[in-house]
């Protein structure tokens, strides 16, 4: 069963993007909705992004698909290219499933 966003989008974004600096392990985070535009970012820049003809999208709708490292520098955010490993990415990706065992879709 799908159920569609609601106000609290807003709040996770909020929460992600305050809680993202202090992580050792995501540089960015993002939600897609089943048409594959990205309404949910900690990089503002991504914001209805169209990734529908991604694999990592189309994979992730059936169920949880990790990537291989990958040279993505449209992905990370930032501007310093000095470190190399700001330039690849692993993307992992899944459909978010509440508590209930339901699909969470925008």
């Amino acid at each position: 069963m799908e159920r569609t966003a609601s106000p609290t989008a807003g709040y996770i974004e909020t929460d992600l993007r305050q809680s993202l600096p202090q992580s050792q392990t995501f540089k960015e985070l993002y939600f897609l909705n089943s048409q594959g535009k990205i309404f949910i970012s900690t990089n503002e820049a991504l914001l209805n992004a169209d990734q529908l003809a991604e694999t990592y999208f189309k994979e992730g709708l059936m169920g949880s698909y990790i990537t291989p490292l990958q040279q993505t520098p449209q992905l990370v955010s930032g501007s310093d290219t000095s470190n190399i490993m700001d330039r690849f990415a692993v993307i992992l990706s899944m459909p978010v499933i509440d508590a209930m065992g339901r699909r969470w879709v925008s």
